[in-house]
């Protein structure tokens, strides 16, 4: 319960109703213990008003009346509120994940929840493309941009493609790019006697250059530096463009990455909840004791 692996979630149906599912769902999460995150997924024009205040009000409501009835079961239930509130696309009837207002109406959802005191389910680095390429860019970098200057506490969806039916290494990988550059901007200047150098400025004076200062060797290395984006000067004809680069990169990811293997404690422990469940479902292949 102090360091939870996995949450639930549950999903209020729009307009304005809470499904016996769902709800029986997060009263067994208050039950254990569990963190939960209601959400429900509102179409402005279709599901509530076609104005933003009045999605944005039915969003609210369905997700503070689960939040009432959570903390009725179980007051202190670990709960982070949700709701990705959207528009219908109206010439496909789609919910579009790469839509501006999606995340604007997030951004203003995370604003009210934050003036309830508590946190806050985000969206970001989603598109409906499916292909890597201009659209799925722009679209992932709007997201994470937005969210990160939301505030939202809990952000999920990096590497959605295609209107959420198509989950993409690629751009999990590209959006990880993406997210390096907004934490850039959102990292703030800071201003002190070292990264403010007056004495410095002055002493150098007009046409000078702080190539060789030591002062630029002990800050240029805080430059961001891409990992996928090309800025040469000049590309010779079998220069990969950033398509390819970012293919290349989750290949060798997948090929190559080796997560950290759990303690032997933790194995055990795993071991004992998996010769439980097979137990309790009477599977077929339930492990014998050695």
């Amino acid at each position: 319960r102090k360091k939870p692996f996995f949450i639930g979630s549950s999903e209020p149906v729009t307009p304005l109703t809470q499904g016996k599912d769902p709800m029986e769902q997060s009263l067994l999460c208050a039950e254990k213990g569990i963190p939960n995150y209601p959400y429900s997924m509102p179409l402005a024009g279709a599901t509530t008003p076609a104005t933003w205040p009045g999605a944005l009000v039915i969003s609210a409501a369905e997700v503070l009346s689960q939040l009432v009835v959570i903390q009725l079961k179980k007051p202190g239930a670990p709960v982070i509120l949700g709701s990705i509130p959207n528009i219908m696309d109206m010439r496909t009837t789609m919910f579009p994940y790469g839509a501006p207002e999606l995340s604007l109406l997030v951004a203003a959802l995370t604003e009210m929840v934050h003036y309830y005191g508590l946190p806050m389910l985000g969206t970001a680095g989603c598109t409906d493309a499916d292909v890597i390429g201009a659209q799925a860019t722009a679209e992932a970098t709007y997201g994470i941009l937005m969210s990160a200057l939301s505030g939202a506490d809990f952000v999920h969806d990096v590497g959605l493609m295609f209107n959420g039916m198509l989950a993409s290494p690629e751009l999990m990988v590209l959006g990880d790019e993406i997210i390096d550059m907004v934490k850039v901007s959102m990292g703030g200047i800071e201003i002190n006697e070292d990264t403010l150098p007056l004495d410095l400025i002055e002493k150098k004076g007009p046409r000078a250059n702080y190539i060789s200062e030591k002062h630029t060797l002990k800050h240029f290395r805080k430059f961001w530096a891409p990992k996928l984006f090309d800025r040469s000067v000049t590309r010779s004809a079998d220069a990969k463009n950033c398509e390819e680069l970012v293919k290349e990169a989750t290949i060798k990811i997948m090929e190559t990455h080796q997560p950290k293997p759990p303690s032997d404690d933790v194995v055990k422990e795993l071991r004992k909840i998996e010769a439980r469940w097979f137990k309790q479902t009477g599977l077929q292949g339930y492990p014998k004791k050695k």
